[in-house]
């Protein structure tokens, strides 16, 4: 466990932020800047405004410092505040980028694995580059709940019930976002490869 990953130490930090010290509020930025800055990146896919978010999370981070209460997980509070900014921006986004997800698992334990970048050849790349652009394209045709859902599942590897409290749902809610979210991206995805199969007939 990392120590961004300890919740005691964000409270620890935060609580020092809220009794005024400056200090403790650099320290935390260096915690968890790079959590923050790779969440907002996966939801928009634009490296460069993910970082610009990521300083305007920890300005609403410092806003909130003299109403902060340690009643959940520090990592938790951190990430719903970067949600909900993430989410605005995307509405205010006319054509949004997407978000590359390189495993996504089924319910019945299938999974869509790319080549590993350093054994690929040429071929295996250009194919392995071909179907990420699919899985970039379904995963941002989904509604923006299940799109969040997926991306706090798979690449932050939250679990369900963090999850949940992030966007504020059921532990079963959340499960049945992530079911309907896989199987649009699986049905998308089948599509894809049925349209190569019969190319190469």
């Amino acid at each position: 466990m990392t120590r961004a990953d300890s919740p005691d130490r964000g409270k620890e930090l935060m609580l020092k932020v809220k009794a005024g010290d400056e200090e403790a509020f650099a320290a935390l930025v260096g915690l968890y800047q790079k959590i923050v800055i790779n969440i907002v990146y996966r939801y928009l896919g634009d490296a460069a405004r993910a970082e610009d978010l990521a300083q305007e999370v920890f300005l609403r981070v410092y806003r909130a410092r003299k109403t902060y209460k340690p009643l959940a997980r520090f990592k938790t509070w951190l990430y719903r505040i970067a949600v909900n900014l993430v989410v605005n921006e995307s509405e205010t986004r006319k054509k949004q980028k997407a978000v590359s997800l390189e495993v996504l698992r089924g319910e019945n334990g299938r999974e869509f694995n790319f080549p590993d970048r350093k054994a690929a050849t040429p071929m295996e790349e250009m194919e392995r580059s071909e179907l990420l652009h699919h899985v970039r394209e379904a995963v941002l045709a989904l509604p923006e709940k299940q799109r969040l859902a997926v991306v706090l599942n798979k690449y932050q590897d939250l679990s369900y019930n963090e999850v949940a409290d992030i966007m504020g749902m059921s532990v079963e809610a959340v499960k049945s976002v992530l079911f309907r979210a896989r199987e649009k991206i699986r049905a998308r995805l089948d599509r894809y490869l049925k349209i190569e199969a019969n190319d190469e007939v």
